[in-house]
């Protein structure tokens, strides 16, 4: 049975993939925006925007956790891309 520092630890650690994943569908839906054409193409822009906006205070959290836990071998997470 895992302790509660092991437990933690764990869920720090599983926070990457889904972390790198929502980097990865972000950067995706900015290059479909790049090539939508009227009125959906801010909206779009917009919204990746906000998304990145608060994936990056999750990463914050995410960096905060791994220090505070001493997780060996995390990594604070994908460093949220240019949306330009």
């Amino acid at each position: 049975m895992a302790t509660g520092s092991e437990a933690t630890k764990k869920l720090v650690f599983d926070m990457e993939d889904p972390l790198c994943t929502l980097d990865d569908l972000l950067s995706a839906l900015s290059m479909i925006a790049r090539e939508m054409e009227g009125d959906a193409r801010p909206a779009v822009e917009r919204l990746v925007s906000i998304a990145r906006e608060k994936c990056g205070k999750v990463l914050e959290i995410h960096l905060e956790l791994i220090l505070a836990t001493g997780s060996p071998g995390a990594s604070p997470g994908p460093a949220p891309a240019d949306s330009k």
